[in-house]
């Protein structure tokens, strides 16, 4: 009877759960989306295709409807395409990573992937290690060599691991492995580069504008208000910025933005988590059981996964804030950055 009552309460809360998904109200469909995106079922597969398909829906949903339904399922052309229009535009940051999630968990063409090439050449910091997961199985030598040439001039270069570059190229030719050697060793500069290009810029950020820094801040090309929390408004997925200003100076500011693994922030170290069927998971613990451990990804996503699901868990040496944000802002966006920080006491 206990069985009974359990499976009727599991099957009207599916029914539930479908019937939400077939309405039209923005407000309601998207908390949906979200707690039908934590069950990873294959049970709402169908209806979340329909809203990704449906161009009634807002482009906001229909990326998150994309990002709910399971992973490594074959994307058609005007998928990929409406994905790539949200990297290409000035769409909100989690729309972003929603869509790169998307695009990298998916299992794409040669020609599909020498699209994508095209937009990591200037793909920021946030998406291109979601992006490059399309990769990892690519043999096509061709698709290879474009992949190169985008990476070599790609302002969030600097955020990639090692271990990721090689994952993307292990499946080509000996030639395309060795010629991502090169690239290999641009992803990090050296201590001595880091000195110079730090002392360089601190000089030039005595005239900064504080009130223009927390557009900045809060714009959507940066997204430091995506992940950082100030005066209870943002994310929580790294430090709060409300008191920064009293506890760090000038320096440890540019280096934080510059070079976010060289000043971990105690607390928010992040984890790379591989499970046992190939996927991979960046984001720092939030809880921990002796049968699961429950994540918040880089996407803003709290996800739990089971012990038994899980291949691999290793702490990274790389800081879950990506390098290379200072290229996607000019100089003076960044000398108003760090006034917006200053400001930051109480």
């Amino acid at each position: 009877m206990i069985d009974d009552t359990r499976a009727t309460d599991a099957s009207s809360r599916k029914t539930h759960r479908e019937l939400l998904l077939s309405i039209d109200d923005a407000e309601l469909l998207g908390p949906t989306i979200s707690t039908v995106d934590r069950h990873k079922s294959e049970m709402f597969d169908a209806a979340l295709h329909k809203i990704a398909i449906d161009e009634k829906r807002p482009t906001g949903l229909r990326v998150r409807a994309l990002a709910a339904s399971l992973n490594g399922h074959e994307l058609q052309d005007e998928m990929i395409q409406l994905l790539c229009e949200q990297l290409t535009s000035d769409a909100p940051v989690t729309q972003r990573l929603a869509a790169a999630g998307v695009i990298g968990s998916s299992k794409l063409s040669a020609p599909q992937l020498r699209n994508v090439t095209q937009l990591i050449r200037s793909a920021g910091p946030l998406e291109i290690s979601s992006l490059l997961g399309a990769f990892e199985s690519n043999a096509d030598d061709e698709v290879g060599r474009e992949l190169l040439a985008s990476l070599g001039g790609d302002p969030g270069l600097t955020n990639l691991s090692p271990s990721l570059l090689d994952r993307v190229f292990q499946a080509c030719s000996p030639e395309i492995r060795t010629a991502s050697v090169a690239l290999r060793k641009k992803l990090r500069a050296s201590d001595e580069e880091q000195v110079k290009r730090l002392a360089v810029l601190e000089a030039e950020m005595s005239d900064g504008d504080s009130s223009r820094g927390q557009a900045v801040f809060t714009g959507q090309r940066a997204a430091c208000i995506a992940c950082h929390p100030v005066q209870g408004k943002g994310g929580r997925i790294g430090p709060d910025l409300s008191a920064i200003g009293a506890r760090r100076n000038t320096r440890d500011l540019l280096e934080a933005i510059l070079y976010p693994s060289s000043s971990l922030a105690r607390g928010f170290e992040s984890f790379s988590i591989v499970t046992k069927d190939g996927k991979i998971y960046t984001g720092m613990i939030l809880s921990e059981t002796t049968d699961a451990i429950q994540i918040l990804t880089t996407e803003q996503q709290e996800m739990t996964l089971r012990r038994d699901q899980i291949d691999e868990l290793q702490p990274s040496k790389t800081s879950i804030m990506p390098a290379g944000l200072d290229r996607t802002m000019s100089v003076e966006d960044l000398k108003d950055l760090v006034a917006y920080l200053q400001s930051l006491k109480s």
